[in-house]
Order: structure tokens, then C-alpha cells, then sequence
């Protein structure tokens, strides 16, 4: 017989830089690797903004002045995050409640999903420019494979069939 698992509050892991929502801290780690935290040039993956700015700036002399891939309002580099140690204390509870973080509300005709949009790769690439003229260009087709993994039909929301005819 095997123990029985004690029924603890789970805390909701999300990424600070894009609110995407995560089953344990592990895979919000791994996310935040490869999606926020992987070198423009080399694609080492750092555990941190910090490092990655530091590392950009010692081995390929590149100044990156915000975190790749995040929303705006939160690419700071000053903000020290690692899975969810870091979280600023007035976006953590508004993302517990289910609301969104302040400032944070999603535009008209945003995907409901986590995922994101297909079609977004063309639309949005931030560039951050060096200091000796070169650009680093981040664009949204830089999926890992978690991402990739998540757009799969397996994945996808089942509706019931009542919900689709307007049953009530």
C-alpha cells in the first residue's frame, strides 16, 4: 500500500514575463530556459534575465536591455525571477484569484488559450539593439517544444455537444 498524498493548496505556477499557466514549478523552470532566458547567439539557456544579459555582454559583447518574448510592462531586467521565486507581491495574488494581473488586461480579440496565435510570428518581433550597431531580433516563432506540444490536437479543449447547439 502506498502513502496517501496529503491534500496541501497548490500554488497556480505561471511565467511573470507571459502569464502562461504551468502544472508544477519543473516545467515554469524549463519554460522560462527556452523561451525567455536562451542566449540570441550561442542558444545557451541561462537560469536568469540577469544571467542571460551578462552572458550576452562577456562572451559576444551584446548589451540586451529587456527579457526576450515577454509582455510589455514586464521585460525588465531588474526584476529577479527563477520559476515563481521573484514575483512581484501585487501580481502573485491577482493571479490566484483568476483576474488578471494589474495592467495586465488582454487586448479585444485575444486566443482564450495559452498557446500562442499562428499567425503571430510576422506581427510581433522585438528587436533589441547593441551597443555596436548589431540587432538581436526575438521573434514568436521561437517555440519550444513544450509550446510546440501544447498546440497539438490531443491537447485541444473538448466543448461539450450541448454547449454547440445552444441547449440548456
Amino acid at each position: 500500500m502506498g502513502k496517501k498524498k496529503k491534500n496541501k493548496e497548490q500554488e497556480i505556477c505561471f511565467c511573470y514575463y507571459c502569464d502562461r499557466i504551468f502544472d508544477d514549478e519543473a516545467a515554469l523552470i524549463v519554460h522560462q530556459k527556452n523561451k525567455h532566458f536562451k542566449c540570441p547567439e550561442c542558444n545557451r539557456k541561462m537560469n536568469t534575465a540577469q544571467g542571460l544579459a551578462t552572458h550576452a555582454f562577456q562572451v559576444h559583447k551584446l548589451t540586451i536591455s529587456s527579457v526576450p518574448a515577454a509582455k510589455a510592462g514586464r521585460d525588465s531586467m531588474s526584476v529577479e525571477i527563477f520559476g515563481m521565486a521573484g514575483v512581484p507581491d501585487d501580481v502573485r495574488p491577482a493571479k490566484l484569484q483568476g483576474a488578471p494581473p494589474p495592467g495586465a488586461a488582454p487586448p479585444a480579440g485575444a486566443p482564450a488559450s495559452n498557446a500562442p496565435a499562428p499567425g503571430a510570428a510576422a506581427a510581433g518581433a522585438a528587436a533589441a539593439a547593441a551597443g555596436d550597431g548589431s540587432v538581436v531580433v526575438w521573434t514568436d516563432e521561437d517555440y519550444s517544444i513544450e509550446e510546440r506540444r501544447a498546440q497539438l490536437p490531443r491537447y485541444a479543449v473538448a466543448v461539450p455537444v450541448d454547449d454547440l447547439n445552444g441547449a440548456s
